[in-house]
């Protein structure tokens, strides 16, 4: 708009300044503001081509002031291309730094791996042996024979027990009626009843 109005004020400058010479050329060849004069063929011509000149001087400094703004022009777009420029390769060049500092902090900021620990091996520990069962002790056996086989005789005097080789003799000798038992009463059984009849109160 700047430009606009510029150039509408430079050609109302340049047809006043024609119109000027115009004037001072035909006053310089003779002619005059009064009524009675009248301009000759050739003073009509000389006006013509001094119009014709001025013209073409207006035009041609018409012509140099746009070729000139055009050049201030293009430097100006020059200008402002080569600061857009400079702002992209700016920003290009942030970027990378981002980038580049991303990375590092990348870098930085990965742990070292710790290495395993070599595991501590826990040895199984050697299982106890499993106990062997043990049955009735051999005096709590001879009580159980001596109230199936002794005691609907001998009641609860177990004096009388002795020793199992007494005990089996007796049976063999069928001593104090001591026969039923025969077949009845083992060597096993007499031993136990002998632990039993040693020491009655501990079973």
């Amino acid at each position: 708009m700047r430009n606009s109005q510029n150039k509408s004020t430079y050609q109302r400058a340049s047809l006043l300044l024609i119109s000027l010479i115009a004037a001072v050329t035909l006053v310089a060849c003779g002619g005059g503001s009064g009524s009675d004069t009248v301009a000759s063929d050739t003073d009509e011509a000389h006006r013509i081509e001094a119009q014709k000149k001025a013209e073409a001087c207006v035009a041609a400094k018409e012509k140099r002031n746009n070729d000139s703004k055009d050049k201030d022009d293009d430097r100006d777009d020059d200008k402002d291309d080569d600061k857009n420029d400079d702002k992209d390769d700016d920003r290009d060049d942030d970027k990378d730094d981002d980038k580049d500092d991303d990375k590092d902090d990348d870098c930085s900021s990965t742990p070292n791996p710790n290495p395993n620990p070599n595991p501590n091996p826990n040895p199984n520990p050697n299982p106890n042996p499993t106990p062997t069962p043990t049955g009735p002790s051999a005096g709590s056996l001879g009580k159980t024979a001596w109230a199936n086989n002794c005691q609907s005789c001998h009641g609860g005097n177990t004096s009388k027990g002795g020793n199992a080789n007494n005990i089996m003799s007796a049976i063999a000798n069928n001593t104090g009626g001591m026969g039923i038992l025969n077949g009845r009463v083992s060597a096993t059984d007499a031993s136990n009843i002998a632990t039993y009849a040693a020491n009655p109160g501990a079973y």
